[in-house]
This record gives structure tokens, C-alpha cells and sequence, in this order.
């Protein structure tokens, strides 16, 4: 089971240039994108639980 959406993935320019903590204001860009969501129980499969996900809102 998957759920899908549609939402914006937001870039940064040169983004894999840089590490994964790093901080930085510069301008970002956005595009259209088709957002996937994977329930914990069909990507581990480790027993019932509940699954709360955030996705930030512009």
C-alpha cells in the first residue's frame, strides 16, 4: 500500500556540494512533484504501531 500525493520538492542550488548539516539562506527553487509515502508496516514490517509523518506546509 502506498500513498501518494501531490506537493513541491524544494531545491537548493548546489545542495549535494555541501554537507548535510550545513546551513545556508540561498535561494531555493520549487517544482511539482508526485509525493510517496511508504507505511512502516510495508517497509519493515516489525508489528503494528501507529506511523505519524510531518511534511512541512508552505
Amino acid at each position: 500500500m502506498l500513498i501518494q500525493a501531490e506537493g513541491e520538492k524544494q531545491s537548493a542550488p548546489d545542495a549535494q556540494h555541501q554537507a548535510l548539516w550545513h546551513y545556508d539562506n540561498a535561494p531555493s527553487s520549487r517544482q511539482p512533484q508526485t509525493l510517496t509515502f511508504i507505511p512502516w508496516f510495508s517497509w519493515a514490517n516489525r508489528g503494528e504501531g501507529e506511523m505519524r509523518i510531518w511534511v512541512n506546509e508552505r
